[in-house]
């Protein structure tokens, strides 16, 4: 969940909550897709837990993380 006081944009790390079961073999797909986005250096997801934590080295939209998390099968939590 990201509470809705976050700025859209992010440095550093935002910790999501993740909708609905990740299987462990769709986690490092998810962890490789979300790397690949500009300006993410880390994303680690704690599976049983259903948390992302996403760190960004400069501004990354959160609407782009959203968005690569639902071509990948998985939705955030409101």
């Amino acid at each position: 969940m990201v509470l809705s006081g976050t700025p859209r944009t992010f440095v550093g790390a935002v910790t999501l909550r993740l909708r609905g079961p990740v299987c462990h073999h769709v986690a490092d797909e998810v962890v490789a897709g979300l790397e690949r986005l500009a300006g993410v250096r880390v994303a680690d997801l704690d599976v049983g837990a259903g948390i992302l934590v996403v760190t960004a080295a400069r501004p990354v939209d959160r609407a782009d993380v959203v968005d690569a998390l639902g071509r990948l099968g998985c939705r955030v939590r409101d």
